[in-house]
């Protein structure tokens, strides 16, 4: 192809083969760079050249203030070698829009079906692409009212391109932009989590992920095979403006091959990790901060998910940090790519570096609900629900909480299962959660338990947390299952779930916090049991050494090795195959039976977490302090008083730490633990999960055999204990605090 100066006039660029070499010679003399070949017959020159029809492309050049400045017109499709290149200029002074309608004219006289427009006029595409649509939308006026003064060309452009059938697509250039690193980028827990205004700062959000695809995706990039990723996220604020401005530009521009993306861009994280799965994707990019409220005024976050659907294990997420604090740059395209986020279907781009980009917006349920169906047995749990062999019908009562899984439930169980509609609540995915904080307890879904108490035909409720992979299970009146007992319920029946069923069960695994009830089931089955720390990515290894397939965290996750991310819908589905399950053996299908029995069996561990949410990060050093100095003094034998009477004394104190089985990586400093020789034991840990200074986390579990005790609230159970672990890290004192802010 000729590079050509740019210049006031516009022009196409024509592919054109020739039967004369030095007609051709005269054609492209004059253009340095031009492309040409010579051949023996014309039939050579048209296989050569590939299909026509298809990749016929239009080169636009221009010099005027609207332009980038960088008139680079060798970018062109790869799949284009011609033997000569006829320049020929349209007629008139040409404005860019004119040109591109002269342009697509000529392409429909041709027969053409499909065509490429390369210019440097970022004013031109937008003006096809994104502006014109809105104009139109809006009457052609402006958003303060005033009239769109180019309507007359760009509502002809829109009128042409629609009725000339020919397929017009834009050539984006990548272009590398520089940039000063942030020294606040490292991943917490699960991802990177920041208010908001943060992640909108400038270049905030597209330096870390150039870091994140810098680290994650590297060695995969330079390889031979197509580079795959998905997008999605839990449809909070900023979500929309930053796949669609800043995160798929960046991925075509690194080098990324395609993306999958959930339609509107909503996509649960149990569903990114099963289409990863699914598709053998190389990861995930998922714009969510779970349990964090949404808003301008609240979080937003940004995880990677890995190949085998599990969030990023600590190497990668460390490498991640270390490419955030040496960036210098970053590569994007000059435009934002035009596509439709809310229709289903795919779009190809070409860019400047001769390679295609494809966009494929996806159905952001029906994969992961066609794979939920297949791991449970639908048919007994519809007979559950619509009232079997004489059986009242089960009524439920599920809340999104306005996050990510309302399409979920209404496929799954409205759809799938027949449920009625009035059974999903706050079940549309709203931008700030509805002004809730989408974190499924006691206190941010209390509306849902009270809803229970009011109406004692419900039979079952459950929310779910903002991306879908938290779960609070509630009984009937009201009933409150602690996250802990939900996860060794659900292993003492494994039997009742078709999954388990038909894979059978390798081991089960707990988050170090999550009460020791879990152990005292594996211990009875005879199943291998791991404690690890806080942190789903913790599992991971796990699962895919075939080491694990159950586990869960006190934090409401539970999940199994049917994807590598938690997962609230799984665990909804497993509570009711379990419940369908007793009701065919002419036991109760009641929640509260069910544990009241599972106490008698294993006796309970009474359990519950204290959080201090949004400390100043100099309070939560102080806490964290005092516990060290605690940690350093020792507590073996010391005796504690409580002002009950009741006296605690002391076994061992130590800083968690873990060492991988899998891997024998080593992760400390995961929290403090401090145990107790009646089996007490508080643990003390700050959060890695919260987007802005530090939130206390306190736990306190201990166990009672004697059934004649399991039905006390466990707050009563629990003072003396919540009294002395109060005492022992001070969080009152430091922070004048005198209640936390949430209490599991």
């Amino acid at each position: 192809m000729p590079v050509a100066k740019p210049d006031r006039e516009y022009g196409h660029w024509r592919l054109q083969i020739t039967g004369d070499w030095s007609e051709c010679e005269q054609m492209v003399k004059g253009f340095s760079g031009a492309k040409y070949k010579k051949f023996s017959t014309y039939d050579d020159a048209r296989r050569f050249s590939g299909n026509l029809e298809v990749f016929y492309q239009v080169m636009l050049v221009e010099g005027t203030e609207d332009t980038t400045g960088t008139c680079k017109l060798n970018a062109y499709s790869e799949n284009i070698v011609p033997c000569a290149v006829c320049l020929g200029k349209v007629s008139g002074s040409y404005r860019t829009k004119k040109a591109v309608i002269t342009a697509v004219k000529q392409a429909k006289e041709a027969g053409l079906t499909s065509i490429t427009i390369a210019t440097d006029s970022k004013f031109a595409q937008h003006c096809a692409t994104e502006w014109g649509p809105v104009w139109e939308k809006n009457g052609w006026k402006l958003y303060d009212g005033k009239p769109v003064k180019l309507r007359e060309p760009v509502e002809r452009l829109l009128r042409l391109i629609r009725e000339s059938g020919v397929n017009v697509s834009w050539q984006y250039e990548i272009i590398t932009k520089h940039t000063t690193p942030f020294t606040d980028q490292k991943p917490g827990t699960s991802g990177l989590r920041k208010p908001t205004k943060t992640f909108q700062q400038r270049y905030y959000t597209e330096n870390f992920i150039q870091a994140t695809l810098n680290a994650a995706l590297k060695n995969s990039i330079l390889g031979t095979a197509p580079v795959r990723l998905v997008v999605g996220g839990d449809g909070r604020y900023f979500l929309r403006e930053c796949l669609q401005q800043i995160i798929l530009p960046m991925c075509a521009a690194n080098g990324v091959s395609e993306v999958l993306v959930g339609q509107g861009g909503i996509l649960s994280t149990p569903a990114a990790s099963c289409i990863i799965r699914t598709y053998k994707l190389h990861g995930g990019i998922l714009l969510t901060a779970s349990h964090n409220p949404g808003g301008p005024e609240a979080d937003f976050g940004i995880k990677y998910n890995c190949e085998n659907g599990g969030p990023s294990p600590e190497k990668v997420t460390n490498a991640i940090y270390e490419e955030s604090k040496s960036l210098s740059e970053f590569r994007t395209l000059t435009n934002p790519l035009d596509f439709d986020l809310d229709k289903i279907g795919a779009s190809e781009f070409m860019l400047s570096n001769k390679k295609s980009f494809r966009v494929n917006v996806i159905s952001s349920v029906s994969d992961y609900a066609s794979y939920i169906s297949s791991l449970f047995d639908f048919g007994a749990i519809r007979g559950l629900l619509s009232g079997s062999s004489g059986h009242a019908p089960f009524k439920l009562k599920i809340s999104g909480l306005s996050g990510v899984t309302g399409p979920y439930i209404k496929e799954l169980l409205c759809e799938k299962l027949g449920m009625p509609e009035e059974c999903a609540v706050k079940a549309v995915p709203l931008e700030d959660f509805g002004g809730g904080h989408p974190d499924p307890n006691l206190t941010y879904a209390a509306d849902l338990v009270q809803a229970v108490v009011d109406d004692p035909s419900v039979s079952l409720a459950a929310a779910f947390d903002g991306d879908g992979d938290r779960n609070m299970i509630i009984g009937r009146n009201g009933f409150f299952v602690s996250p802990c007992d939900s996860l060794a319920v659900i292993a003492d029946n494994v039997d009742a779930i078709k999954y388990f069923r038909e894979s059978g069960i390798s081991g089960c695994a707990r988050s170090m916090p999550t009460s020791r009830a879990l152990d005292r089931v594996c211990e009875a089955r005879k199943i291998p049991c791991f404690e690890v720390p806080t942190g789903w990515k913790f599992f991971g290894n796990l699962m895919d050494a075939n080491m694990c397939s159950l586990c869960g965290e006190e934090s409401f996750g539970t999940g199994s090795n049917h994807i590598r991310e938690k997962d609230g819908m799984w665990a909804l589905f497993a509570w009711l195959s379990i419940l369908a399950s007793r009701q065919q053996a002419g036991k109760p299908a009641d929640v509260e039976a069910i544990l009241r029995e599972y106490w008698v069996k294993y006796g309970r561990y009474f359990f519950t977490r204290y959080d201090y949410e949004n400390c100043e990060s100099a309070q939560g050093d102080a806490i964290i302090s005092k516990l060290k100095e605690l940690l350093k003094q020792g507590v073996k034998g010391r005796v504690f008083n409580t002002s009950t009477g009741r006296q605690f004394t002391g076994d061992f104190i130590d800083d968690f730490s873990y060492v991988d089985p899998v891997d024998h990586s080593e992760t400390k400093n995961q929290g403090i633990r401090v145990m107790f020789t009646d089996g007490t034991r508080f643990v003390y840990r700050l959060s890695g999960t919260g987007s802005s200074g530090a939130t206390l986390r306190m736990y306190i579990d201990t166990f009672e055999p004697d059934p004649s005790k399991h039905a006390i609230h466990s707050q009563v159970y629990l003072k003396s204990h919540i009294e002395l672990a109060l005492q022992l890290c001070g969080v009152k004192e430091i922070t004048g605090r005198a209640a936390p802010t949430v209490i599991t």
